[in-house]
């Protein structure tokens, strides 16, 4: 048995893990042609219900050489935050020469995973505090802007990866008479003003 292999060969194929707030991401692809003499074209296909549908050619691989190509994956109106999955096929002459179903998941720039405090009764004149839990999915670090009903309380950078930190919720209660529960609203705004 003898096993017939496409002239170009699919060397590799990089897709980011995170997709985030569903900003376009790219599939970088690297062919190669074993074909001796001619020039080759291919056509690479992108389907799923949560990305705009994809076929583009890539014409001038040259013989015996690599070519790499960049495909943007651009989400729809269908995508939702979670795992996205999708379908490239690619086609030589008619023929498929290679087929893979892949995912990626669609994420928010910055995560809050939890907020909680660790003593829920304090004694008059403490200041209340939370611990904040989030994760950025972002490479970059990111400022964060926390306010406590309605007044800026903290601004915090955040690096890539998980952050956890403590948030005083506002001033020491000073009024002797002031006893009883109090409510607070916390919240966490980035540079452009969301989360």
């Amino acid at each position: 048995q003898i096993d017939i292999h496409s002239v170009i060969e699919v060397t590799s194929l990089l897709v980011d893990q995170y997709m985030i707030d569903f900003f376009q991401t790219d599939l970088i692809f690297s062919f190669y042609s074993h074909h001796l003499t001619d020039n080759e074209s291919i056509r690479v296909e992108i389907n799923s219900t949560a990305f705009v549908y994809t076929n583009i050619t890539i014409d001038e691989i040259l013989p015996l050489s690599q070519r790499d190509a960049i495909i943007p994956l651009i989400p729809n109106e269908l995508a939702k935050m979670g795992v996205l999955d999708f379908m490239v096929t690619i086609w030589r002459d008619g023929d498929i020469i290679f087929t893979r179903n892949l995912t990626i998941n669609a994420v928010p720039e910055i995560e809050i995973l939890n907020i909680f405090s660790g003593d829920l009764q304090l004694i008059q004149g403490q200041t209340p505090s939370v611990t904040v839990q989030l994760y950025n999915y972002n490479s970059s670090s990111k400022q964060l802007y926390i306010t406590s009903n309605g007044n800026g309380v903290m601004q915090k950078v955040v690096s890539y990866g998980e952050s956890q930190f403590a948030v005083e919720l506002g001033n020491a209660i000073r009024n002797p008479y002031n006893l009883g529960e109090e409510v607070y609203e916390i919240a966490i705004y980035n540079e452009s003003g969301k989360i």
